[in-house]
């Protein structure tokens, strides 16, 4: 499951399909629940954290990620929001990180940041801000992929423009593009000298 947990994202266009034992001791301690806080602690994205979106599938941490499940599971959206940010509980998560080729994050350290809960007040208008500059984030991004397909489009139109002289005035009276291409060929054809085949002297 380390490869769904993106940073406040729980991505799932990669699956691994497991068979847990039912009513195994680990399959209900690793099965995760909706509103459930997920903290990758091994390998490349170590120190992602999101919140498990909702109950329609069954899904189970590995080793990988660590699950934290909260008393009062209202309080998830900001812990998620506080550990992923940078300037809040992010910088403790990567103060603890160890191991350069292979990061790591020990429970003992995960027990060790600090969340401060505000009163839900100033929860409520924290994730409000919050929501507001991510919608705007989005639509950023959203409208820098428009325009990344729209001048890739224009990329290709310019360059079938350009080979089929479009770009710049036209002579009637000049040669047909095919016309001097095949002229070329012609020409390149004639001036090739050909190889002589020399016959096998026989005894």
């Amino acid at each position: 499951m380390a490869q769904n947990v993106r940073s406040m994202r729980f991505d799932l266009s990669e699956r691994f399909l497991v068979d847990p034992p039912p009513d195994s001791p680990d399959a209900v301690r690793s099965e995760v629940k909706k509103d459930d806080i997920l903290i990758t602690i091994v390998g490349a994205n170590t120190g992602d954290v999101c919140r498990f979106p909702s109950d329609e599938d069954r899904h189970y941490v590995c080793q990988s990620v660590a699950l934290l499940r909260l008393a009062d599971v209202a309080l998830s959206p900001f812990v998620e929001t506080f550990l992923a940010s940078k300037g809040a509980g992010r910088d403790q998560l990567e103060k603890f990180i160890y191991g350069a080729g292979r990061p790591h994050l020990s429970f003992e350290q995960l027990r060790s940041v600090v969340v401060p809960i505000p009163p839900l007040g100033e929860q409520a208008e924290i994730m409000q801000r919050v929501s507001e500059k991510l919608d705007e984030i989005n639509q950023v991004e959203a409208a820098c992929k428009a325009e990344l397909t729209r001048s890739a489009a224009l990329r290709q139109s310019i360059l079938k423009d350009a080979f089929a002289g479009k770009l710049v005035p036209q002579d009637p009276d000049d040669e047909p593009a095919s016309e001097l291409l095949a002229r070329i060929r012609a020409e390149r054809d004639a001036a090739t000298p050909k190889k002589r085949t020399r016959k096998k002297a026989t005894a």
